[in-house]
């Protein structure tokens, strides 16, 4: 009667343990498509065998530890790509939008302005008793006053957005850097669902900064690129964005992290707000001022004022006031053709107007290139590491199902030699009963 109560409870085992094997079977297929889900496995292990006399007998199974499939070297690796990505994105989504201040092929904005402004003093001097060439110049350099604002305004503009932007992402770090130490809470209980969550936090984490992970079981630890610590068990610092002499920055509890931010959407914009935004409105006001300068001096007073490209203005109340010539002399085209030549005259850092601002509009057209190739460049190595992640840790739909059949046929044939020691049982305790009557 011991053996057989043995191989009921041996029996009772496997059913139990199949049963849980098909439940996590069950649970790979149903997260097919999640792809923030690992796919998990469970071991099978020996229950300690009963000693009966000279015979040992095995007493049946039991399910060792649910883990998941996940290559932590290769979740990083993809971490780090996807903020690479994220940097370059978001610089030439901001970059993007002041393109069209530079168009490379000089059809509109300040290149159009510049052109038409040389152009109606040439006429001017062609014609310089004419009062519409006058009324020309005089709507052309408003015209031209007027890009230069526009284009100030617009980079202004563009400044803001992307401060905003800035502000937006550190406010989503700091709700991920929470609830990643909210869930450290749950590190005692390292478990697959715990791991899912915390990968996903990461990833998305990564996608903001650069990061740098340490785990020790179900405990993480993060900081930022060189070690500034921001997650420490269930505390976590909080991120704050900055402004200080035009300079953006980002600290962790008052102390600055800036240059540990290298990537990531943070990492896109600040390269923005520090770099390309304040280049190219330097350059605009320096090609501002550079004009303004040469056509006041050819014009032998103030023609345009202002103190750069935000404030340009055209200094001369009407097109009655223009001058043609230094002289009252009928036909005195003078400083008509001064300020005509200046076309193609060295007036911004030894060069021509025109070829300053083309040299502009490459640079821009150069950073947008150059990003958007990185960019592309990362994306392929993604997705070969996903491939790669997906060999590992993705669900394969026809594994699954042959592990489900596998399953399925040991649960059944447990099922069959619980019913046969069931049946057995009971005859003995019928001879049994018989014997004793």
């Amino acid at each position: 009667m011991s053996s057989l109560g043995t191989a009921l409870s041996a029996a009772q085992s496997a059913l139990s343990v199949n049963q849980s094997l098909i439940g996590i079977t069950g649970d790979n297929i149903a997260n097919l498509d999640n792809p923030d889900y690992a796919r998990r496995q469970a071991t099978v292990e020996e229950m300690p065998p009963l000693q009966l006399g000279q015979f040992t007998i095995g007493t049946g199974v039991k399910l060792g530890q649910i883990t998941s499939m996940r290559d932590a070297v290769l979740n990083l690796r993809i971490a780090a790509e996807s903020s690479d990505i994220a940097k370059s994105s978001h610089f030439v989504d901001g970059m993007t939008q002041v393109a069209n201040l530079f168009p490379a092929d000089g059809s509109s904005g300040l290149s159009a302005a510049l052109d038409s402004f040389w152009a109606s003093w040439q006429g001017l001097s062609s014609d310089p008793s004419s009062s519409g060439a006058r009324e020309q110049v005089f709507a052309a350099s408003q015209s031209l006053a007027s890009a230069f604002r526009n284009s100030s305004s617009a980079l202004a503009a563009t400044t803001s957005s992307t401060a905003q932007n800035l502000s937006q992402e550190v406010t989503q770090a700091n709700e991920l850097l929470s609830r990643i130490a909210d869930l450290n809470g749950s590190a005692a209980s390292d478990t697959p669902m715990l791991r899912d969550q915390q990968d996903e936090l990461i990833g998305s984490l990564a996608k903001i900064m650069d990061i740098s992970v340490l785990r020790n079981g179900g405990l993480l630890q993060i900081t930022s690129s060189s070690g500034a610590l921001l997650v420490s068990g269930i505390s976590h610092k909080s991120l704050q964005s900055n402004v200080t002499n035009g300079v953006y920055g980002i600290s962790a509890n008052g102390y600055d992290i800036t240059s540990d931010i290298g990537r990531g959407s943070i990492g896109g914009e600040l390269q923005l707000l520090n770099q390309a935004l304040p280049g190219l409105q330097s350059r605009l006001d320096t090609l501002s001022t550079g004009v303004a300068a040469a056509v006041n001096g050819a014009y032998g007073h103030p023609f345009f004022s202002g103190t750069g490209a935000a404030s340009m203005q055209l200094a001369v109340p009407d097109s009655s006031q223009i001058q043609s010539g230094a002289s009252n002399l009928a036909g005195d085209n003078s400083i008509a053709l001064a300020v005509a030549d200046l076309r193609t005259s060295s007036v911004v850092s030894g060069q021509t107007a025109s070829q300053y601002h083309a040299e502009s509009a490459f640079q821009v057209g150069e950073q947008i290139s150059y990003a958007t190739a990185q960019r592309d460049a990362a994306q392929q190595m993604l997705d070969s590491m996903n491939k790669q992640r997906q060999s590992v840790e993705g669900v394969s739909i026809d594994q699954e199902a042959a592990n489900l059949m596998q399953y399925q046929r040991a649960y059944s044939a447990a099922a069959r030699i619980l019913t046969a020691i069931d049946e057995m049982l009971r005859t003995a305790m019928t001879i049994g009963a018989s014997t004793t009557g």
